[in-house]
Order: C-alpha cells, then sequence, then structure tokens
C-alpha cells in the first residue's frame, strides 16, 4: 500500500530506527543510516537536500531488520519514498496492508473494547483501505476514516481481532 504521509512540505526530519539506507528508485544504495541518526530533507533546486549531501530528487528511506523510519513526527513500518515536487516535499509510506492495518485499527480504537467491535473496525478498515488502494491516487492521512497514528499505538493488547480478520473485507453481497 501506499499511504501520502506528507505533501508540500519544505522540510522534513528522517531518521531510522535500525541501520538504514537511503536508495535512488532503481533501489541502488546511495548513502547509510546510523541508527536514530538524525537528518533533515529539504527541498533543493535540483534534489532533495539531506543536510549537507545533494540527493536525486527521488529518493526511499529504508529501514533494516524490521525496524522503523522517522519522517516529520512519526514512525512508519514498511519504507518511505520523498519526492521533490514543485509545491514542496512529498513523503510516501510503502506498508503492507495488514501492517498498516495494525496501526490503523490501533489508532481508531481502545484497546478495552469488547473484540467483536475490534474485528468489526479490522474489517471496515481493510474494506476501505482496498477499495482506496484500487483507485489512485494513494490512500492519504487526512482520510475520515484512515489515520495511521504513531506505531506506539498499534494493537499490542488485542492483535487477536485483527488476526481473526485477516484478508476479510466487506462482502458486497
Amino acid at each position: 500500500m501506499l499511504v501520502e504521509i506528507g505533501k508540500g512540505v519544505n522540510q522534513l526530519g528522517i531518521s531510522t530506527s535500525s541501520p538504514g539506507t537511503i536508495a535512488d528508485d532503481s533501489g541502488r544504495p546511495l548513502r547509510a543510516i546510523g541508527v536514530m541518526q538524525a537528518i533533515q530533507a529539504e527541498s533543493g533546486d535540483r534534489g532533495i537536500n539531506l543536510n549537507s549531501w545533494q540527493a536525486p530528487a527521488s529518493i526511499w528511506v529504508e529501514a533494516s531488520q524490521g525496524g522503523y523510519v522517522f519522517v516529520g513526527e512519526r514512525w512508519y513500518r514498511g519504507r518511505v519514498r520523498l519526492i521533490l515536487q514543485n509545491d514542496g516535499l512529498l513523503a510516501v509510506n510503502q506498508v503492507g496492508l495488514e501492517d498498516y492495518l495494525t496501526s490503523v485499527v490501533g489508532s481508531e480504537m481502545y484497546a478495552h473494547w469488547p473484540i467483536e467491535a475490534l474485528k468489526a473496525q479490522a474489517v471496515a478498515a481493510r474494506s476501505y483501505a482496498l477499495a482506496r488502494y484500487v483507485q489512485p491516487p494513494a490512500i492519504t492521512i487526512t482520510s475520515v476514516l484512515m489515520k495511521p497514528g504513531r506505531f506506539i499505538k498499534e494493537w499490542k493488547q488485542k492483535p487477536e481481532a485483527l488476526a481473526q480478520q485477516y484478508g476479510q473485507p466487506l462482502d458486497k453481497s
């Protein structure tokens, strides 16, 4: 899934929770990122300025070993693409559907709610994401129903609700 996490901003802080990599669009590594290394990404004239280094106009930031990528004020699973556009930087999180749902449902529901309510929200969120996934543009964090939270808010208390609804979207019948 592609989730827009920032658009039209001139600068973003980025980092990784484990050793990370900055790569070009072909996947070729350009620079290594140390654990929790603070990097300021800024719109440049011909690319993205990363601290004192000029990167291409489109890069990927990825953490290794299941780590997280920090962008702006939040941590994200998966990897993040930064793209220089006329109005600033566009940040897009590429994340698997189930990891995305863990974050979304965890930020929308209280863990102490009944398991059936959590399961229903998992199905609704999955259905919404799948419906949006097949229709460009990417899901945006400004969408009414889908607001991925910090990974700290993920479903740690009742992950069985999501697991029991794995792969189940709403049926049109």
